[in-house]
């Protein structure tokens, strides 16, 4: 690299994303940042991602969130919920979806004929795939590779990159049809989801900027922005959680995601394995006056509480 254009690249912003190169994570990245104005830069886990924005060595990360067919990323929503306080300063500024296509990618094995509407795939004795895409395809699983062995990946085109480097023609790889390009692979059977739109959310997040966000000057009518908040409650107090919910409704603000994890801190003893967050998402901004009275309210009747970020539905550029 010459020194003009390292120069021009440490202008651009850095965009991290879990890889490697062909994930469908890499794909929303692209959605939302392929142009010039950005590096892509992929790294090996979503803490990596997090990390990465955190440290100040990536300006966004683009991470899974919630897909269709199989639900939430708890490995995500473990992040945002920030047990070991590294990633408080982290804030979601966006959200891109990507169509999930699933192949069945391998090498080559010219002595089996393959038929796309009967797949002839009882050879594969091992798959590699993301834990998320073993839930989105057990019809086509159970169907015809109900033998094999799964092996977790950390995203589907680092299983598409193991088989690759592999000679085993008995391995084969559940990802996308741009990995299967990417690393010269075969694909084997194609739309293997059980869903024909099948579809997965990812969040854009950034560090919090100083300042606090502006107001936008009117009510929030609950179709233009999104907002997510975490919070936890006493759990021995009867009704605590219930009280919570009611000031979403208070305040006529529409919930359209409410997800749970298990949530433990030092302080809390021989109880912290039974303590959970929750995590509300609903129509509206903060700096609007029915979220922000609502999350006043609800730090009221909480035992704590975090904003995680306001965006516009889809489209909104961190």
């Amino acid at each position: 690299m010459t020194k003009a254009n390292g120069a021009q690249e440490n202008a651009r912003q850095t965009i991290s994303f879990l890889g490697p190169v062909a994930s469908y994570t890499h794909a929303a990245a692209l959605q939302r940042f392929g142009h010039s104005d950005y590096v892509l830069r992929p790294v090996t886990t979503i803490e990596d991602i997090f990390a990465a924005v955190a440290n100040s060595t990536a300006d966004r990360g683009v991470v899974p969130f919630e897909n269709s067919t199989n639900g939430i990323v708890p490995a995500t929503l473990d992040l945002f919920a920030n047990a070991t306080g590294k990633y408080g300063e982290l804030e979601i500024v966006g959200e891109e979806y990507v169509a999930v296509n699933h192949c069945i990618v391998g090498l080559p094995l010219t002595s089996v004929p393959n038929d796309a509407a009967k797949p002839n795939l009882s050879y594969i004795t091992t798959l590699y795939s993301h834990p998320q895409a073993w839930g989105q395809c057990t019809k086509f699983l159970s169907a015809h590779l109900a033998k094999a062995e799964h092996v977790d990946t950390s995203s589907t085109s680092r299983a598409a990159e193991l088989v690759s480097v592999g000679t085993d023609p008995v391995v084969a790889a559940i990802s996308s049809a741009l990995a299967a390009k990417h690393y010269k692979l075969d694909i084997l059977a194609d739309s293997i989801q059980n869903t024909s739109n099948n579809t997965t959310r990812f969040l854009v997040i950034r560090r919090s900027p100083t300042s606090s966000p502006a107001k936008s000057g009117s009510d929030n009518d609950g179709t233009g922005w999104k907002t997510l908040i975490s919070f936890t409650v006493p759990h021995t107090t009867p009704g605590a959680l219930a009280d919570c919910l009611a000031v979403f409704k208070a305040h006529d603000l529409n919930l359209t995601g409410f997800h749970t994890r298990p949530f433990s801190s030092q302080a809390d003893g021989g109880e912290a394995a039974w303590r959970y967050i929750f995590f509300a998402e609903f129509g509206g901004r903060r700096g609007e006056s029915s979220v922000d009275d609502a999350c006043r309210e609800l730090l009221g009747v909480a035992e704590s509480g975090r904003w995680l970020g306001s965006w516009e539905n889809g489209t909104a550029k961190g």
